[in-house]
């Protein structure tokens, strides 16, 4: 579920510019990796899509050890580590 936190509008008798039909969305729901889910609360944009769609963008960050992925995460052998948080971002178009 996401809500609306605030929302610009053009002047009455135009129409809305690109920037104007931005919204700042906040979502509230539960995100699930490696078997557990943990409540989060993203903030994001909400904005229309041609023809009749909307796209909705978001990010919020997910600590790995939380979800009881292992501490000292590498790949390659070592040679990359992987940080304890990392940011996940959500991308979604909404067509009818």
């Amino acid at each position: 579920m996401f809500v609306p936190e605030e929302a610009s509008a053009a002047a009455p008798g135009r129409e809305a510019t690109a920037a104007e039909s931005v919204r700042p969305v906040r979502l509230h729901g539960r995100f699930r990796v490696h078997g557990v889910a943990r409540p989060v609360v993203a903030d994001g944009t909400l904005q229309p899509r041609a023809p009749n769609g909307w796209q909705l963008a978001a990010s919020f960050p997910v600590t790995l050890a939380e979800h009881e992925i292992r501490k000292g995460l590498s790949r390659a052998l070592g040679a990359i580590r992987v940080q304890p948080v990392v940011q996940v971002r959500v991308e979604l178009v909404f067509t009818p």
